[in-house]
């Protein structure tokens, strides 16, 4: 079974790194899949560092069993990147077709889960904020 694990800097370092740890003990394979392959990302609390594998460019949606976004600050900044934001969607759309499909969220990382249950790729929604709380 492979899981994609979508991170961005900033994310809550313990929401990453146990379930990570525990599906790769069980024989799952994760991927880190970051805005850039190669990346350092860095957790809120400064106690874990991982690098993304894989870039958001390099990956689909269909190729995953699972989804895993961890909390933090990280979900706020992968949901104003549109093509995090599709692959989430592509994701969701798919789950729900498929009894395969599972999607793991926890803390704040519903924000871009909301976003891409809520908005048709391209849309953006018509309020006043900053860039984050506005896509």
């Amino acid at each position: 079974m492979k899981i994609a694990c979508v991170l961005g800097q900033g994310f809550e370092d313990s929401e990453f790194r146990i379930p990570c740890d525990r599906l790769k003990k069980e024989g799952y394979q994760v991927d880190v899949i970051g805005l850039k392959a190669g990346e350092e990302l860095k957790g809120y609390k400064g106690k874990e560092k991982v690098k993304a594998e894989k870039s958001i460019d390099q990956v689909k949606a269909d190729d995953y069993d699972a989804l895993l976004i961890p909390g933090g600050q990280s979900p706020d900044h992968l949901r104003i990147d549109r093509r995090m934001v599709e692959f989430v969607q592509r994701f969701e759309e798919e789950g729900s077709r498929s009894p395969r499909s599972a999607t793991g969220r926890s803390c704040s990382s519903p924000r871009i889960w909301w976003r891409a249950a809520r908005s048709p790729p391209g849309r953006r929604s018509g309020t006043t904020s900053g860039r984050s709380a506005r896509t």
